[in-house]
């Protein structure tokens, strides 16, 4: 069974590969290609829906749909991704709306809308989760991501402002991390050794150095 589904991508892919129109977004609306992105996108949203639901939320007790201010969360890092995450999303489906022929106008809705159905579908299994609800900040993130592709691409009809990811590689000691305990010791060591310095001098005779000079001498 794994062979012949390997001999269909292969056959499939070149194919693709083979008609160079087939990349080309089409001049008018092309029926095949609308209804082709239609059922990819479903199968897609369906995939995402199932996995996420198994991989994560199927571990938590389901609620009666609710309510939960997240903001302040996590540093606000969720609210980065899911800024993030809708815009790549509504961009991505943008294209696709573009390949089928629709026009300018159409492929930005279509876009927006794809990306905000993706994004509400966590939100919505957030809401029936014990362990989260259903956030309004991250709602208001999802359009924030989804707008600022959409405004872009309606009056620049292009990305200036792309949305991404980044991180610097940092290298971390190997060494283990000093924690209060070890501070209070290291303290503790200096404040007993200024301890017994003062009390020898306070109470063991001075010694000039002529003197044991003249001793040893």
């Amino acid at each position: 069974m794994k062979r012949w589904v390997c001999i269909a991508l292969i056959l499939f892919g070149r194919y693709l590969l083979s008609s160079q129109s087939f990349f080309i977004p089409s001049d008018t609306l092309n029926q095949k290609r609308v209804y082709s992105s239609l059922g990819i996108a479903t199968i897609a949203s369906t995939t995402f829906a199932i996995g996420l639901y198994n991989t994560w939320y199927k571990k938590f007790d389901v609620e009666p749909f609710h309510f939960f201010n997240d903001w302040g969360e996590w540093n606000h890092m969720d609210k980065a991704g899911h800024i993030q995450t809708a815009y790549f999303q509504s961009l991505l489906c943008y294209k696709g709306a573009v390949w089928t022929g629709m026009n300018k106008k159409n492929s930005i809705l279509t876009g927006f809308v794809c990306g905000m159905i993706f994004q509400t579908t966590v939100e919505v299994f957030d809401g029936f989760s014990s362990k989260w609800g259903f956030s309004i900040p991250d709602m208001v993130a999802n359009v924030s991501g989804a707008g600022v592709f959409a405004l872009q691409q309606k009056y620049w009809n292009e990305q200036r402002i792309n949305i991404k990811i980044s991180s610097i590689p940092i290298h971390y000691s190997a060494s283990p991390i000093p924690t209060i305990f070890d501070g209070l010791m290291l303290f503790g060591s200096f404040g007993i050794f200024i301890t017994l310095f003062l009390l020898f001098c306070r109470f063991l005779p001075t010694i000039a150095m002529s003197e044991v000079k003249g001793v040893l001498s």
